[in-house]
């Protein structure tokens, strides 16, 4: 019996020995990898999905990578200045039918010659707005602009191709050839201008940039008529009848300007 009773004690031991512990996961096979336990309510993440399966990136990604891999690190622009030079044909009379009745018939209408320009103004995204003047110097004159401009430009990285539209006021000084000079003291030949022009600027950093220009403007000038006994006595005797009979009357004129140059900005 108690032979019996050692050999049941044994047995029990041994038992619970090797039973399992409550919420141990299973054992596994020497072959199987081991099971790992689900995650919260019995749902686990999925794994990643292969290149291979992956969806196609549309043409819009493409692009928005593209440009902000050749950005040239600009970042958003809210204002911008810059100034400009070059070549500068101008015709006084180019849509009238009477040529001499701006000029008088004093001074030739049409002259080339060199120019200078400046802008500033905001930037509005894609747009530009603000203020331009120019002066281009003529043999017998010079020739002043300014206006506002609006401008709209397409950033393609460190290049920017842009068109602008532009007006204001446009007059002649300085006034030393021929005739011209002696009425110039009493009548102001000027008027309006409509310009259009367009150009690419290459940034070469983040705020600087160069580029060619051109532009073409049409006006319209208006010159008072003179008396004689306005005139300057030593250009009275100078004047001939014709040339006196002209300088009397008002003038007008429809002239147009081609403009080719470089432009330098800042835009910050």
């Amino acid at each position: 019996m108690r032979t019996f009773f050692a050999f049941a004690v044994v047995s029990l031991t041994c038992s619970m020995a090797s039973a399992q512990v409550p919420g141990a996961p299973p054992s596994a096979a020497p072959n199987e990898p081991p099971r790992q336990l689900p995650s919260a309510g019995g749902l686990t993440a999925p794994g990643p999905i292969p290149e291979e399966q992956a969806p196609a990136k549309n043409t819009t990604e493409l692009e928005l990578e593209e440009s902000s891999e050749g950005d040239a690190g600009r970042g958003l622009s809210w204002f911008w200045i810059d100034v400009d030079g070059g070549f500068q044909h101008v015709g006084l009379e180019t849509f009238s039918v009477n040529k001499s009745n701006l000029t008088a018939g004093l001074v030739k209408s049409e002259a080339s010659g060199s120019y200078v320009g400046a802008g500033l103004g905001l930037q509005l995204m894609f747009l530009r707005i603000g203020p331009r003047a120019r002066v281009g110097f003529f043999d017998d004159w010079q020739l002043f602009s300014v206006g506002g401009e609006v401008g709209l430009r397409l950033p393609l990285g460190f290049l920017e191709p842009h068109i602008d539209l532009g007006g204001g006021y446009v007059a002649l000084g300085s006034m030393s050839g021929g005739g011209l000079a002696a009425i110039s003291k009493n009548a102001r030949v000027s008027g309006a201008y409509g310009r259009i022009g367009g150009g690419l600027d290459i940034f070469l950093g983040s705020v600087f940039s160069v580029g060619p220009f051109a532009s073409w403007e049409f006006m319209g000038l208006t010159r008072p008529g003179v008396s004689l006994a306005d005139l300057d006595p030593s250009a009275v005797t100078s004047l001939s009848e014709a040339e006196k009979t002209a300088a009397a009357a008002e003038g007008s004129g429809y002239g147009s300007t081609v403009t080719v140059g470089a432009r330098a900005g800042l835009s910050f």
